[in-house]
């Protein structure tokens, strides 16, 4: 599904990633876990093309990433940890616009029962810089939900999230198990990786420097510290 290999990346002469590789097979649900400034959003980035890295090749289902053609684009979703969102637009709005750029064929009506789904139903006509952080990641959720793709890029997707808010994404979580669709997901959330995770990679000081499948019986929080 996806090859990685050797992305180095760097900001005001500060290496942040060096040299990182993996491969992830469809179906795939990995957690990229590391502390903070480790590198994890610049690699998610960079693989969804908003970031050009400084060296390195990736390939998704078996084309090129970091070139001139965006074809691969159609396969994958980024799911920022900031709302990516127009703000004076509605919830509607964003949804239909988000879905008209991606070419796919969404009905009024199915969105419309997703904004009812997700509890938005009476918001969906207010801007969105009136939504609360939790409502945003619930109208993310839902551009996920009607869009077509086989690779989430997802940057701590539990953030702002109330109990009702959880439940919705582990349900989405579920769905997209069945429906084998791969994720790589950022989260500093150790009982989300232990319950959605089949995999860990663990970035460290700019490298990949823990990578297993073994989630259900290693310490993820001793992991999540370096302790491995």
């Amino acid at each position: 599904m996806l090859i990685v290999k050797n992305i180095t990346k760097s900001f005001h002469h500060k290496r942040i990633l060096k040299h990182v590789s993996f491969e992830i097979g469809q179906g795939e649900h990995v957690a990229l876990l590391g502390p903070n400034g480790a590198g994890k959003t610049t690699l998610l980035k960079i693989l969804a093309g908003i970031v050009r890295p400084l060296a390195g090749t990736a390939e998704l289902l078996g084309e090129k990433l970091f070139t001139e053609n965006s074809s691969h684009r159609r396969h994958l979703v980024f799911w920022g940890h900031s709302a990516l969102f127009y703000p004076a637009l509605t919830g509607y709005e964003n949804i239909s616009l988000f879905l008209a750029l991606r070419d796919e064929k969404v009905s009024s009506d199915a969105i419309r029962e997703h904004l009812k789904t997700f509890h938005l139903e009476g918001s969906e006509n207010d801007p969105v810089r009136t939504y609360s952080a939790g409502m945003l990641q619930r109208l993310t959720m839902i551009k996920l939900a009607l869009s077509s793709w086989q690779l989430g890029l997802i940057d701590e997707p539990t953030t702002g999230l109330d109990i009702e808010g959880l439940e919705f994404l582990k349900s989405l979580s579920e769905q997209w198990k069945q429906e084998r669709k791969t994720l790589l997901f950022s989260t500093h959330d150790a009982d989300w990786v232990r319950e959605r995770a089949d995999r860990i990679l663990l970035i460290d000081q700019g490298k990949v420097a823990f990578d297993t499948r073994e989630v259900k019986t290693i310490d993820i929080q001793a992991v999540m510290q370096g302790n491995f």
